[in-house]
């Protein structure tokens, strides 16, 4: 059996999917393709967020339930830890999931005032441009802070 989660890999989406099944786990980088893949066939579950305590609901994750022809068929709760990855102290951007960045928007204000954000296809790829760039930092699982970037 085959599950398609949010990627690339270390995505909170992809913690959840390990946690439910030892199945392959293949990525892609949007809600809508995950369940697009899974009313087509080609995947046989895909595990999306749905709602998140700060936030609400998950609008794409819903507008895809609504356009294709899915169940949900299992739910899990993924307790969500963030921490504000960097390769020094010093940058001028944020990066990450527009969900992590709305639900830190707070924190940031009060610590890194007028720095810039940009919103990603999920915390794990804005993690990899951290890691790539020393000027970006990302908001991401704290476990996702090796190869470069530190909390």
């Amino acid at each position: 059996m085959t599950t398609v989660t949010l990627g690339p890999e270390g995505t909170y989406s992809h913690r959840a999917a390990q946690a439910v099944t030892d199945d392959e786990i293949s990525f892609s980088e949007s809600v809508t393709a995950i369940v697009e893949a899974v009313a087509s066939g080609e995947a046989e579950r895909g595990v999306v967020p749905v709602e998140n305590s700060i936030e609400g609901s998950v609008t794409e994750s819903l507008d895809a339930f609504a356009e294709y022809d899915v169940a949900v068929v299992e739910e899990i709760i993924t307790p969500i830890r963030h921490a504000l990855l960097a390769q020094d102290e010093s940058f001028s951007l944020v990066a990450s999931h527009a969900q992590a960045l709305a639900q830190c928007r707070g924190w940031l204000d009060e610590h890194y005032p007028g720095v810039n954000v940009e919103a990603v296809a999920s915390t794990a790829r804005g993690v990899e441009r951290a890691r790539g760039d020393p000027d970006i930092a990302a908001i991401g699982h704290p476990e996702n802070a090796t190869n470069g970037t530190e909390l």
